[in-house]
């Protein structure tokens, strides 16, 4: 799937879960929908000790829970760089475009 997708999770805080989900569980027909099967398939991920919205120190548990590995790229004007996994299997990228700089995902 190539594309940016942004998953409509109107009534949680769990856009990095949705956007996780859609790299795993590809949907050709409206992928930005959240679907009764994608709310299934995310139970068969661990996100034990994870609290939404997900912080940048929970990247790595996230990644060795799942094994997957997750690039976080921000955008500010221009992209960059928020976390680059160490972890050398399935290749996630989660981009998040800012509107704020005091909205930034680092804590």
């Amino acid at each position: 799937m190539l594309g940016l997708i942004n998953p409509k999770n109107v009534d949680d805080n769990e856009c990095f879960r949705w956007c996780q989900n859609r790299k795993l569980n590809p949907q050709k027909k409206d992928p930005q929908r959240i679907k009764l099967t994608d709310k299934e398939f995310v139970k068969k991920l661990d996100y034990s000790g994870v609290t939404f919205p997900v912080q940048y120190k929970d990247y790595n548990k996230i990644e060795k829970q799942n094994q997957i590995n997750v690039n976080v790229i921000g955008y500010i004007g221009c992209f960059y760089p928020i976390h680059v996994s160490k972890e050398k299997i399935v290749s996630i990228w989660i981009f998040y475009i800012l509107k704020k700089v005091k909205r930034v995902i680092m804590s």
